[in-house]
């Protein structure tokens, strides 16, 4: 992939980071909630209903399989992601802010707020979201697999969405999506380095993928062949 298209990513999402900092600066936690739940319409309660499940930590299966697909570089790329968001979300919700009241803990007059039939609110652990982590993390992983510009901002706004979505639900406020969109965001880029440091000469493995592995047998490049052929003759 080319500088400019990780350039392009880079500008993208920090964009929509930067939005959502501004919108966390522009007032209080309590009154962005009662702002977004407080625009409902059926047809943002429904919009919103399903596009925070795209923010489910199980979309990494797919997103997983379809990589192996491609490579196994890409593989490991896509599940170092998916431990890594896992690990830093689980830190600081279940560590670092446990008990953090999320917006229904948090308003003392319910009449308020609008909740949306079928969706079940959390009360507490809510710093940071963990839908908008895995929004974030997915979505940027999907871009870099698939190194096409034409995906990098559909795929970001979807992730934005879900974050937005997860105010309008009731189940965090801003400052959460906030955190988990950089949460998501450091996730995937350190994984993308740690993946890239990997050599191919000691990993050549990571070339194969799962469909060269099932149905042609391990494929190498000439290039690879030679320089296994080289090592054999050299040990001799």
């Amino acid at each position: 992939m080319e500088k400019p298209f990780f350039s392009l990513v880079y500008i993208t999402y920090g964009i929509w980071i930067f939005l959502l900092c501004m919108l966390c600066l522009s007032m209080d936690k309590g009154t962005m909630v009662v702002y977004l739940n407080g625009a409902h319409t059926s047809t943002f309660d429904l919009f919103f209903k399903w596009i925070t499940v795209l923010g489910h930590g199980l979309w990494i299966i797919p997103l997983l399989l379809f990589s192996l697909f491609l490579s196994f570089r890409s593989g490991v790329f896509v599940a170092l992601v998916g431990l890594t968001h896992g690990l830093f979300c689980a830190l600081f919700k279940k560590v670092l802010f446990s008990g953090t009241p999320r917006p229904v803990a948090f308003f003392e007059n319910k009449e308020l707020l609008h909740f949306v039939e079928g969706v079940s609110v959390h009360h507490y652990n809510s710093f940071p979201s963990g839908h908008t982590a895995t929004a974030f993390a997915l979505a940027m992983a999907f871009t870099y697999i698939l190194g096409k510009k034409s995906w990098i901002i559909p795929l970001s706004i979807i992730a934005l969405l879900v974050g937005i979505s997860r105010v309008y639900l009731l189940q965090h406020f801003m400052m959460d999506v906030l955190a988990g969109s950089i949460l998501g965001v450091f996730s995937c880029l350190l994984s993308w380095q740690i993946t890239q440091s990997l050599p191919d000469s000691k990993y050549p493995w990571m070339a194969f993928n799962l469909q060269g592995t099932a149905f042609r047998g391990l494929k190498i490049s000439r290039q690879e062949s030679r320089s296994i052929s080289r090592t054999s003759s050299d040990s001799k």
